[in-house]
């Protein structure tokens, strides 16, 4: 039995090796963006969207100060927010009649 040895074809060999090449090349690109764009969603979820405790902390004892309340309830002194006590001044009869003055 006689076997013919032959040269591998070079094209070929040269072709199915830059194909290949190509395709590991992308997959690579593509599990890479896969990847990147996963850590940018976990990074918005875990990171960006949280509110620190401290900071909502902070934010609940603010409005808390910003609600109306007495501070000497028998000399009629209340603690409110800027805007509700321009509210009432402007809409007094006489802004500018000295506190207490009726």
């Amino acid at each position: 039995m006689h076997v013919e040895e032959s040269d591998p074809d070079a094209f070929q060999t040269l072709f199915i090796g830059a194909v290949g090449t190509i395709l590991v090349v992308v997959a690579v690109f593509v599990i890479q963006g896969l990847y990147e764009r996963r850590q940018r969603f976990e990074f918005q979820r875990k990171i960006v969207s949280q509110t620190p405790r401290d900071l909502r902390e902070a934010r609940a004892a603010q409005l808390e100060r910003f609600q109306p309340r007495w501070i000497d309830k028998d000399a009629g002194i209340v603690a409110l927010p800027i805007e509700r006590a321009m509210e009432l001044v402007a809409a007094s009869q006489d802004p500018a009649a000295p506190v207490g003055a009726k």
